[in-house]
């Protein structure tokens, strides 16, 4: 399991649309955050939490499933667009 690299505002705004992980299990990095309840709907809500909490804009080739599919890829896609804004 990779070591947690993200803050914890992530991970309390990313819990909010995970309706499958236990509230008090820890997240692994490279769970699939479809498998943990993140379907094309709550991926929406995400995104808008994302971008209002971290005044991101997410550009329309990074809203697909690759992008959502684990914390850890989730984390450097919003890292590296917080590197660039």
């Amino acid at each position: 399991m990779a070591q947690r690299a993200w803050d914890d505002t992530f991970i309390t705004v990313l819990r909010k649309h995970l309706k499958l992980l236990p509230a008090g299990e820890p997240l692994a990095p490279d769970a699939s955050l479809v498998e943990l309840g993140l379907d094309s709907l709550e991926m929406v809500g995400l995104l808008i939490d994302l971008e209002s909490v971290y005044e991101v804009s997410f550009p329309d080739s990074e809203m697909n499933f690759e992008t959502f599919a684990s914390a850890e890829r989730l984390w450097a896609v919003l890292t590296r667009l917080r590197a660039t804004s």
